[in-house]
């Protein structure tokens, strides 16, 4: 044991000397552990003892998809420019009901596993401008706390968007472009998302179309609605929007019992997450439908989407990946790491299940558009 603990020093005190001298300069990255004990003639265990010594007196800081990289040059815990504990604050929407959302769940998720290894806390303020009380709450956050950076994935107001813009700390958007604010954004496929949904509906019959949503703010969600409806509309299929408040079991329910009592004539919904399309589904049972005589689509892919009777056709998000690198890129801007603006594509994917399927298949589920999610592309 004394043999191993004295090779694991000489270790440390070789890679010690190449980072105070330079050799190995701040942001610089190591090479992989196996590569680096081969190099140092020593076994891997030996050498992650080193590692980890240095990773814990902060000279080291392991970035998801990046690698190990040199974080301190001097050898005082204060010589990163990362803040010991940085305080990332999180614009939370309103209409998610805080975290409570499934789909945002995962971006959490994703969000506080990268987070954690940086020792970062976050910062929750509810975003919601029809609520005067939350935008001063919002403002306040901003005058009178320190936050070391932000994320935004959502539409903030005008207000609030002034007073963010004039804070130094560096943002990462999602699902909305703002260079004033910052060059860094990460987005979904939505207009090819509303392409496919609209190819599925028109090859199983479908051709009157109905979209419950919340009112069209989104841009990416503009993208999606106008992408289906441009598809529906080249084969002589109609698309209707009807906006709802919330977003809900009950309110999908509500708006589809609506829809019956009118008269209107649809034959697919179209919702804005699953837990609404449940609703629509209880709505149509309950006057003797039974999907897909009338095809339903939810969104958000939740644990129980594939249980239900009939499954659900839905649309998987990869928000769990999306929360880690936003995490590590913004943990980037926050140590002053050159970061060239950042364009980034998810790729999303519709899941078709018996909602929607009026052809049997072999086997009953099928995955459309299986392609990876994307990460770097630049526009």
């Amino acid at each position: 044991m004394a043999a191993s603990l004295k090779k694991h020093e000489r270790v440390y005190e070789k890679l010690r000397l190449k980072i105070a001298s330079g050799e190995l300069p701040l942001g610089s990255k190591l090479p992989n552990e196996r590569a680096l004990a081969v190099d140092l003639g020593v076994a891997v265990m030996t050498l992650r003892k080193a590692l980890d010594r240095l990773k814990e007196e902060g000279h080291l800081l392991r970035r998801p998809y990046h690698g190990t990289v040199i974080t301190a040059a001097k050898f005082s815990a204060k010589s990163s420019r990362q803040p010991t504990k940085p305080c990332v604050g999180l614009v939370v929407p309103g209409a998610l009901s805080a975290t409570a959302h499934p789909v945002y769940s995962r971006f959490l998720n994703g969000l506080e596993g990268v987070l954690s290894e940086h020792r970062a806390r976050i910062k929750m303020v509810v975003s919601n401008p029809a609520k005067a009380t939350a935008e001063e709450h919002f403002l306040n956050v901003i005058r009178e706390e320190r936050v070391d950076g932000w994320i935004i994935p959502a539409m903030i107001s005008p207000l609030v968007r002034s007073a963010l813009k004039r804070t130094p700390a560096p943002k990462v958007l999602m699902h909305f472009a703002d260079d004033a604010l910052s060059p860094h954004f990460f987005e979904t496929n939505c207009h090819s998302l509303g392409i496919k949904i609209g190819t599925h509906l028109l090859a199983e019959g479908y051709r009157r179309v109905i979209v419950l949503s919340q009112p069209v703010h989104s841009f990416l969600r503009q993208q999606l609605v106008s992408a289906l409806q441009d598809t529906l509309h080249q084969q002589g299929a109609t698309l209707r929007l009807h906006s709802l408040a919330h977003v809900g079991a009950a309110d999908g329910a509500r708006e589809c019992r609506k829809l019956l009592q009118s008269g209107e004539k649809f034959d697919a919904v179209v919702c804005d997450d699953d837990d609404m399309a449940f609703g629509v589904v209880q709505a149509l049972k309950e006057s003797g439908l039974t999907p897909p005589d009338i095809g339903v689509i939810g969104a958000g892919d939740f644990p129980v989407s594939s249980l239900m009777t009939p499954p659900l056709t839905t649309i998987f998000f990869p928000y769990y990946q999306v929360g880690r690198e936003v995490a590590g890129l913004l943990m980037d801007l926050i140590a002053q790491y050159p970061v060239e603006p950042a364009h980034r594509m998810f790729v999303s994917r519709l899941i078709v299940r018996s909602s929607s399927q009026k052809t049997p298949q072999t086997p009953p589920f099928r995955d459309v558009a299986v392609a990876q999610p994307q990460t770097n592309i630049q526009p």
